[in-house]
């Protein structure tokens, strides 16, 4: 049986349990199949320049606590979009924007996760600024 980067139990940190089986129809298998997806997803973003896979073929206490909290905001938000005649809660939203911004500016290399592994390769970026509108005639 595989090993899921969060179980099914640790969601309870953000959604409860009654909540989670019925957003699921009681299916653990969705559940499992979900943070993958969201893993894959996180590992396109973080890979561009650290060590993906030392973030994510980790178990237990070694797991990265922010990994874990945008793989679980990335999970419920896409189990609430299973349900289309159900308004998404505003926070759910809120949460999934905030992760994927996040993943972004990681990108981007706005900031460093310092427990996360650099590759050894480096990423040279080149062109100039945004080019600005000129409004006169």
């Amino acid at each position: 049986m595989p090993t899921y980067f969060v179980a099914k139990a640790e969601f309870v940190t953000i959604i409860s349990m009654v909540t989670l089986d019925y957003l699921t129809g009681a299916d653990d298998t969705i559940i499992d199949e979900m943070v993958d997806e969201a893993v894959e997803e996180m590992k396109a973003y973080i890979g561009q320049r650290y060590d993906a896979d030392g973030v994510f073929n980790v178990t237990g206490t070694d797991r990265s606590k922010t990994a874990m909290m945008l793989v679980k905001d990335m999970v419920l938000y896409n189990l609430y979009s299973r349900h289309r005649n159900k308004p998404m809660p505003e926070i759910v939203t809120k949460r999934f924007e905030k992760a994927m911004q996040w993943l972004r500016d990681l990108a981007n290399e706005k900031f460093n996760k310092p427990n996360y592994t650099l590759l050894g390769t480096q990423i040279i970026r080149t062109g100039g600024n945004p080019k600005r509108e000129n409004h006169q005639l």
